[in-house]
């Protein structure tokens, strides 16, 4: 029997001491570089049991203020919290900081009883601040994540609970041109680093009380605001369930840039095909919204992605919608002939040239090997080497400012193209298929499906230059195989191709169909009003 007491108070003894603050108990334990201590998820009475626990959960930073005040005439303390490079100082002062200390000493004096200070807390909240929105919370964690968003904390002697002021303000970028999405004709403003900005550009273009803006944060750290932008009588349900609960079941650090959020959320992520459209133009989030998809605007990125997306619209531009029908069809054949150009023309050469000379016509056979004379390499190396000099040059023109990265991307190419030549290490004709693929590649309005349709070009070389036409035949039904295997949030990759959607097909796909012609919307997409629009204005 004292041997079990005694082993009991030995092991009271090596538990770690509490240290408690009012009626809130923290548990003492060593904390990890930027690790938050948990201990309450609601706030205490005591105004210096809460700015204690407030200054434990933010550490000790420079730019966090707190200003401590008696209310009006009264013995009641208050204090206002807020971040100094996160806080609009004008609306601090005007909004906060002078109703509370000037227009409160012309009212009584409350009551110190229990009854007084929460009818002192109303009238703060319901007619003192002028600011133009305030929140009152218990919960901790809430107005924690608030104050490092920019907004202030108002806390009171006697009262549990804690109003949130908006007060937020920092310097931002103004609205300037797209500069990854260059258009020729359509509107000129882009998505900036402020999400509130980036909302109201497609409110305006969407002026439609369908239109649903459902805010959340994720980042376990880094708290960031991601706005799920749809419009709700358009959008599929079973595509809207599938966003939010890929979106909650994020568990990442931080969200810095809406390519975190886009590799988070697609369920093809083995994949170089992008499931999720991404684009910083508002006109095109606006038509893809009203098309039954879902936006994802993604505070302090200019990016938005788009949600599901297919393969042929990664071929498809805004500005295709702006112009007549007919140029628009004539432009998209072009770009799948130049996206076909750039993944398997070298591949074919190499093909060609190695295994099956017999079916080039015999003047052209001649002819290539005539150029070929004096070359070391075969003609996978060459088109391997030439390729890779291409992306080379390609990656130092963009991480080189703009003026001089042009002029590394014209001259480096000229350069190095003529100096291989006459070295004698390629020859004359794989610069011209090169240059071909090259210029091909840049009709693909998306860069990120250019970027993974280039990149294709390697294994197709590969394959080509291992087993001939055979080899580039195979590993063109293995690409086709995998995507008609593949889904962006339960929607087919190929439709309308695969399966196949006839009407579909001839109205937005390759071609685009007349106005007049594309009175519906697509039936993969919208789950609600299908109707875009209305038949009597054919009368």
């Amino acid at each position: 029997m004292f041997s079990i007491i005694k082993r009991r108070l030995q092991r009271v003894k090596k538990q770690k001491p509490k240290t408690v603050v009012g009626d809130i108990n923290i548990q003492q334990q060593a904390k990890l570089p930027g690790e938050r201590v948990r201990g309450i998820d609601k706030l205490s009475r005591s105004l210096e049991d809460n700015i204690a626990y407030l200054k434990e959960s933010v550490g000790k930073s420079d730019d966090l203020r707190y200003r401590r005040f008696q209310v009006g005439d009264s013995d009641i303390t208050a204090v206002v919290v807020w971040v100094d490079s996160l806080t609009d100082e004008d609306r601090l002062v005007r909004g906060v900081l002078e109703p509370l200390l000037f227009q409160t000493r012309e009212a009584p004096p409350p009551r110190l009883s229990k009854g007084g200070i929460l009818q002192l807390w109303t009238t703060l909240r319901d007619k003192a601040l002028t600011v133009n929105a305030v929140t009152d919370t218990k919960d901790f964690d809430l107005a924690v994540i608030q104050l490092l968003s920019g907004r202030s904390l108002l806390f009171l002697e006697g009262v549990d609970r804690v109003l949130i002021l908006s007060t937020q303000g920092w310097a931002q970028r103004g609205i300037e041109s797209p500069v990854a999405d260059q258009t020729i004709r359509g509107p000129r403003d882009a998505f900036t680093e402020t999400l509130k900005v980036n909302v109201a550009q497609i409110r305006r273009r969407l002026r439609d009380p369908k239109l649903r803006v459902k805010l959340k944060r994720v980042g376990a750290r880094g708290v960031n605001d991601i706005a799920l932008v749809y419009v709700e009588d358009l959008v599929n349900p079973i595509i809207l369930d599938t966003v939010k609960k890929r979106l909650d079941a994020i568990d990442v650090d931080a969200v810095l840039e809406s390519g975190y959020l886009e590799q988070l959320i697609e369920e093809n992520w083995l994949s170089p095909f992008p499931t999720i459209l991404s684009t910083e133009r508002p006109d095109e989030v606006a038509g893809q919204i009203l098309e039954g998809r879902v936006a994802l605007l993604t505070d302090n990125t200019p990016f938005a992605v788009i949600a599901p997306a297919t393969f042929d619209s990664l071929f498809h531009a805004s500005e295709d919608y702006y112009q007549k029908w007919q140029l628009v069809s004539a432009i998209r054949l072009f770009r799948f002939a130049a996206t076909m150009a750039a993944i398997f023309i070298p591949a074919a050469y190499v093909a060609l040239t190695t295994y099956h000379q017999g079916m080039l016509p015999s003047k052209l056979a001649i002819a290539i090997s005539a150029t070929r004379q004096g070359v070391p390499l075969p003609a996978v190396g060459e088109a391997f080497l030439m390729l890779f000099l291409l992306e080379l040059l390609r990656e130092a023109g963009v991480r080189l400012p703009t003026p001089l990265g042009q002029t590394i991307g014209i001259v480096g190419g000229l350069i190095i193209g003529t100096a291989a030549v006459q070295a004698g290490l390629i020859s004359d004709l794989m610069v011209i298929i090169v240059a071909t693929t090259a210029i091909s590649s840049f009709t693909i309005p998306d860069f990120e499906s250019a970027l993974a349709l280039r990149l294709l070009a390697f294994p197709m070389l590969v394959a080509a230059g291992s087993f001939g036409l055979y080899g580039l035949t195979m590993a063109i039904l293995i690409m086709f195989i995998h995507l008609a295997a593949m889904k962006s949030f339960g929607v087919p990759y190929l439709v309308p191709f695969a399966p196949m959607k006839p009407r579909a097909l001839l109205r937005d796909t390759i071609v685009r169909a007349p106005w007049m012609s594309m009175k519906r919307r697509p039936a993969f997409f919208t789950g609600g009003d299908r109707d875009r629009m209305d038949d009597r204005r054919d009368s």
